[in-house]
């Protein structure tokens, strides 16, 4: 592993890593284009779906309704330590797992590449936007379509109209472009692959417990380790959005003078994505457990809260258009260090 190392600092790390993120980039919406044609993209991350495995049941059982605050954060807390530590020790073990299979200093940054595939998910969410636009426009049910923003959010969706689904899937297609691509990669180009999978160790259990924000004593550990990891890339999100709404003034003032939606509803880039578009996004919704998710609204307190397809699809655009300028970014700074 020391040959390793000492090859890849001789190789320099910028434009390695920039070159990794930006190869990950390609592949997963170049990937989630191909799948949507088929079937339904992945809209949660796949090491999301592994700590929901090992940790899920075993949390929903200690998160039970009646208990004090101090009792619930406890047992949150170490239901965090513990699905930290698994994290930890994957991380630990992964140099010599690498060195078993024969990576080398020639095939590390690839192998970085597809595992930090399975901590990315935002352009199958786009894509699962654009097919949400497809299906109300053409009048059809979607329940395919509708599961995959309830499981994305961790939301029931029974009995909730068109515009309720529509201003659910913008605001978790938001969330997810921070927490499952911009904040990962940003944390991937600081601290390498350690990095990446610890942030997506807090954000995979805030995803799953952790939606309500501080107000939920359980997953406050969670919340706050993912609001402390997330918030820069929180930011670096909505300036992204901000450019691809550029030409809509609206944007400018969600971004610059509107701080309404919290970090569980997507922060800043929430309020830039509802400015731009005109309409009123967060709010709160039912979650997969029965119970209310209360949030602020995001957006002009004069605009309406009922998403109309037009918008939907304008949503969807930006989403694309921030993605392409993620991606010009990550080739400027490979050209740059390079």
């Amino acid at each position: 592993m020391t040959d390793i190392l000492n090859s890849m600092i001789a190789s320099g790390f910028p434009e390695m890593r920039a070159l990794v993120c930006l190869i990950v980039l390609l592949v997963s919406l170049i990937g989630a284009v191909l799948v949507s044609l088929f079937l339904r993209p992945v809209c949660v991350p796949v090491l999301w779906r592994f700590i929901d495995l090992l940790f899920g049941r075993v949390g929903d059982k200690l998160n039970r309704a009646g208990r004090r605050a101090p009792d619930l954060f406890f047992r949150g807390f170490v239901l965090l330590i513990a699905a930290l530590f698994v994290v930890v020790a994957f991380i630990g073990c992964l140099p010599y797992v690498l060195s078993f299979f024969g990576i080398d200093a020639s095939t590390f940054y690839f192998a970085e590449g597809v595992i930090l595939l399975a901590l990315v998910s935002a352009p199958g969410m786009m894509m699962s936007l654009l097919q949400l636009y497809k299906t109300i426009q053409g009048g059809r049910a979607g329940e395919g379509v509708y599961l995959s923003f309830s499981r994305g959010a961790l939301a029931n969706v029974a009995g909730a109209d068109d515009y309720a689904i529509a201003r659910l899937a913008l605001g978790v297609s938001v969330r997810r472009f921070n927490d499952a691509l911009m904040a990962p990669l940003f944390w991937y180009c600081i601290f390498g692959l350690e990095g990446a999978i610890l942030f997506a160790a807090f954000s995979a259990m805030n995803w799953r417990f952790g939606e309500r924000g501080f107000d939920n004593a359980f997953g406050m550990g969670a919340y706050a380790g993912a609001l402390v990891m997330g918030y820069v890339p929180m930011f670096l999100s909505a300036v992204l959005l901000w450019f691809a709404a550029l030409f809509t003034p609206r944007a400018a003032k969600g971004f610059v003078r509107s701080y309404k939606a919290a970090f569980c509803q997507g922060g800043y880039a929430l309020d830039v994505m509802a400015h731009a578009l005109g309409v009123v996004l967060g709010g709160a919704y039912m979650g997969a457990d029965g119970r209310k998710v209360k949030g602020p609204w995001a957006g002009d307190e004069s605009s309406s809260a009922k998403v109309e397809l037009s918008q939907l699809r304008r949503g969807a655009y930006m989403l694309g258009v921030a993605h392409l300028l993620l991606i010009l970014g990550f080739c400027g700074a490979y050209l740059f260090f390079a």
